[in-house]
């Protein structure tokens, strides 16, 4: 809704971004029977919550800390994951100028919704950083200046064994992982339900499938595969620089 269409007074209704009930992103965090040296192999994913959220300097991405409990037949691991979403491109711009773009359906576009891996952060930063985030976030950024990846720290458990140089009871170590997370448009697809990313419909671009299209309230959105982090480091705390 643009500004000129609201009431004095009142508030445009609000969107449900991600329906956490119902996207099923909780299930990823789940290795499967047999994968080695995982505590969370064969489990179920029984509660998916936001942990931490932040926009970034330019208002165009939101960055949201996704967390799964999976359950196994002997624990509940918590289970962390950095997602990016990118808004539909008429969120991007101000009403007079949707309305005169709007014609050759230039932001015709839906959400798409970018997950990075499943993780368990750092003690450090569970402990320091996300009980007060909304304050740490006022100094610092998980943000790189260009608004494409974003830096966090990892804990790993890595078994002992004659593989790792052990002898049985293995180590923990705390890395820095950077995510790219590019920014993503998915174009509607007038004459069907499939979105484009990053590309013309008429280029033969591949489809991806929408969700949430069957909720009045919610915003479709298209789920986009993500590359693997980088471990840059050890280390367990990281901030980017300002520009």
């Amino acid at each position: 809704m643009g500004d000129t269409e609201r009431n004095a007074g009142c508030s445009p209704s609000a969107f449900a971004v991600l329906n956490l009930q119902t996207v099923g992103f909780g299930a990823g965090a789940v290795d499967p029977v047999g994968t080695p040296n995982s505590d969370v192999a064969g489990g179920t994913s029984v509660l998916l919550h936001v942990a931490a959220m932040q926009w970034s300097a330019s208002g165009r991405r939101l960055l949201i800390l996704l967390v799964t409990h999976v359950a196994t037949v002997s624990h509940i691991v918590p289970k962390y994951a950095w997602a990016v979403w990118d808004p539909p491109g008429e969120w991007l711009v101000d009403s007079q100028s949707q309305e005169n773009e709007n014609e050759n359906n230039a932001f015709a576009t839906i959400g798409a919704v970018s997950i990075g891996r499943w993780h368990t952060p750092s003690t450090a930063f569970v402990n320091d950083c996300l009980s007060i985030f909304e304050q740490y976030t006022q100094a610092n950024t998980m943000w790189n200046p260009t608004e494409t990846k974003v830096a966090y720290p990892v804990r790993r458990e890595i078994a002992g064994g004659h593989e790792n140089g052990g002898a049985g009871g293995g180590f923990v170590t705390e890395e820095i992982e950077i995510q790219w997370f590019p920014e993503t448009r998915v174009w509607r697809e007038t004459t069907g339900g499939e979105g484009f990313p990053n590309g013309d419909p008429h280029e033969g671009a591949p489809t991806t499938t929408q969700q949430q299209t069957d909720d009045p309230r919610a915003l479709a959105f298209v789920e986009v595969p993500t590359e693997p982090p980088i471990v840059v480091c050890e280390g367990s705390f990281c901030a980017w620089s300002p520009r």
